[in-house]
């Protein structure tokens, strides 16, 4: 997380610009906030110090933190056990739309018992 604030600050020195190196982040707030999942606004602080030692002004600003939230508490849905049925239709004996023998439109008072457009 620091690596990515650091790269996003561009530092110059008599207008060249300096590498992320030379760039000193203070975040431990939001550091700590981010390994206990703590949601909240934090202050960070940015400076950079140049080749020769010297320090920029700070620049503070503050970063709006959400936490991950853990997924611990549902269950899996890959569980074999009780399969979703709502995934897949299953049921495989309705009769085919191509098929002919399904119904009978020439005499719908014949003792075909697939008969399903009269």
């Amino acid at each position: 997380m620091i690596a990515l604030l650091k790269k996003n600050v561009t530092v110059k020195d008599s207008g060249d610009v300096l590498s992320a190196k030379y760039v000193t982040v203070s975040a431990d707030d939001l550091l700590d906030a981010m390994l206990n999942k703590e949601d909240g606004t934090y202050r960070v602080t940015v400076y950079a110090k140049d080749v020769a030692g010297n320090k920029s002004k700070k620049i503070a600003f503050r970063v709006k933190y959400t936490s991950v939230k853990d997924d611990t508490d549902k269950p899996d849905d890959n569980n074999t056990d009780k399969p979703d049925d709502n995934n897949q239709d299953n049921n495989t004996e309705q009769p085919d739309d191509n098929n002919q023998n399904n119904t009978n439109t020439e005499n719908p008072d014949s003792s075909n018992t697939e008969n399903i457009g009269a």
